[in-house]
C-alpha cells in the first residue's frame, strides 16, 4: 500500500486492526496521526516517521510492530498509550521540542531506552513521572524475564539429571 503524497493527516482508526498492512513509509506532508490510526497493525514496517509530523494521537500505534529508533524533531505531542505494547520500539531519545507526553504513552515497550536524563528540557513533572513509571515497569519486566529464563534452565538441568538417573 502506498499513501498519496498530498496526504496531511491520518484520521482516527483509519487502519486499526489491519494486521496485514505492511506500510514502509508515510508521505512527508503528514503532520497529524489520529487516535488509534494504526492500532494493532501487526505487519506495519515503518522505520521512520515524517519530518513534519507534530502530533500523534492516543493509541495511534498501540500493539503495532513499529520498530522506530527515533522520532522526528518536529514532534510536539504524543497521546496516551500512543506506542503502548510496541515491543520493537527502541527509542533512545525524545525530540527536544516535545511539550506533551500522554499517560502510558510507552507502556509495555520492552526495548524502550529513553532515560530521565534524555528527556527534553520542556518536560513537565507529569511527563517525568510517566517516564519514571515506564522505566520502572520495563526494568521490572526485564528482571522477570531473566528470572523465568534462569528457572527454565534450572528445570531443564533437573529434568536431564532425572532422565540420566532413570536410565
Amino acid at each position: 500500500v502506498t499513501l498519496p503524497a498530498a496526504l496531511t493527516s491520518i484520521g482516527d482508526w483509519a487502519f486499526a486492526g489491519c494486521t496485514s498492512l505492511a506500510l514502509t513509509s508515510l508521505p512527508e506532508g503528514i503532520t497529524f496521526i489520529g487516535p488509534a490510526a494504526f492500532y494493532n497493525c501487526a505487519s506495519l514496517a515503518l522505520t521512520s516517521l515524517p519530518d513534519g509530523l507534530t502530533s500523534i494521537g492516543d493509541h495511534a500505534f498501540a500493539y503495532s510492530s513499529l520498530a522506530l529508533t527515533s522520532l522526528p524533531d518536529s514532534l510536539t505531542s504524543i497521546g496516551c498509550g500512543a506506542f503502548a505494547y510496541c515491543s520493537s520500539l527502541a527509542l533512545t531519545r525524545l525530540p527536544d521540542g516535545l511539550t506533551s507526553i500522554g499517560d502510558e504513552a510507552f507502556h509495555g515497550c520492552h526495548r524502550f531506552a529513553v532515560t530521565l536524563h534524555s528527556l527534553p528540557p520542556t518536560a513537565t513533572p507529569f511527563e517525568v513521572y510517566t517516564l519514571e513509571v515506564a522505566e520502572k515497569h520495563n526494568k521490572r519486566n526485564r528482571a522477570r524475564r531473566e528470572r523465568k529464563k534462569v528457572n527454565r534452565r534450572a528445570r531443564a538441568r533437573a529434568q536431564e539429571k532425572q532422565d540420566v538417573n532413570v536410565y
